[in-house]
Parts: structure tokens; C-alpha cells; sequence
């Protein structure tokens, strides 16, 4: 399958301002929507700050039918613990539901 994708920045905390001060739920489907209708994408990188806001953008993802996947290794406001030898385990790629 042939991923086309963005990278979805739910908000973070930079020089102490947010970038994002207000979470609306609704505005992220309408923006999700936008990213698979508008710009014909299939895939969805969720980043940010907050665990609960990355949490709640990635299932509205997949309910839309899109690949959700979080973030990578090195993203630096979500960094898993280390794990043996020193790797960090890579988050699971999520895949729409079937309905």
C-alpha cells in the first residue's frame, strides 16, 4: 500500500508558549477530515506535548479511515525508556478499521 501523509503537531510547549493553547476535538475531525479529503492523504504522523491530546487525535484518525502512527524514536517530548542494549522500542503502526 502506497502511504501519502502529514505530520499532525496536536501542540507542544516552546520558549513557554504553546503552540497550540486550546484543544477542540471537533476542530481536529474537521482538520483530519481536511487531510484525507482535501489533500488526498491515507496517513497521519500524530506528535505533541500531550499524551492525551496525541491519544485522542489518533483514534479520531482512525476512525476516519486513516493510518495513524505516533511518535518516532527520537521525537523528544515522548521518549519511551530505554529498553535492552540501549534501543528504544518503536511505537506499533495503527491501521484503520475495517467496517
Amino acid at each position: 500500500m502506497n502511504r501519502k501523509g502529514v505530520v499532525y503537531e496536536t501542540g507542544r510547549i516552546v520558549d513557554g508558549r504553546s503552540w497550540r493553547p486550546e484543544f477542540d476535538p471537533a476542530e481536529t475531525r474537521r482538520e483530519l477530515a481536511i487531510i484525507r479529503n482535501d489533500l488526498h492523504c491515507n496517513a497521519v504522523k500524530i506528535t505533541g506535548d500531550d499524551i492525551g491530546r496525541v491519544t485522542a487525535v489518533a483514534a479520531d484518525a482512525l476512525e476516519q479511515g486513516l493510518e495513524a502512527s505516533g511518535p518516532g524514536r527520537n521525537e523528544p517530548s515522548l521518549r519511551r525508556p530505554a529498553g535492552p542494549q540501549g534501543t528504544r522500542p518503536r511505537p506499533p503502526l495503527a491501521r484503520p478499521r475495517r467496517r
